[in-house]
């Protein structure tokens, strides 16, 4: 399982989520829920309106079976923050009800 995000301003803008070994092809959702096929791209990948991202919330609402790989995004982004010196981070940033630990506070 991959994931191409960026933080944008306070959010984390989901680009692309990918599960290897899956044969569905690949396909993009736009903001209006719209979806398109993407036949000459790799199986197993959902891509997201380059024009209007999802924020890893939105997305993790969509895909609940893919938990684990937004669970590694979460740490990877406050990680990230953390080498900035941007946001403490005590290695657990994502809490049992799956919300990150800026939302919970």
């Amino acid at each position: 399982m991959a994931a191409a995000w960026e933080l944008v301003g306070c959010s984390v803008e989901i680009m692309h989520i990918r599960r290897d070994g899956d044969l569905t092809p690949a396909y993009r959702i736009f903001s209006n829920g719209t979806r398109t096929l993407l036949p000459h791209r790799t199986r197993g990948t959902v891509y997201f309106d380059e024009w209007n991202r999802p924020d890893l919330v939105v997305v993790r609402g969509w895909f609940p079976s893919w938990a684990k790989l937004f669970d590694v995004v979460a740490r990877d982004c406050w990680k990230y923050l953390d080498e900035l010196g941007l946001t403490p981070y005590d290695g657990e940033p994502v809490g049992d009800d799956g919300q990150l630990a800026a939302q919970r506070r």
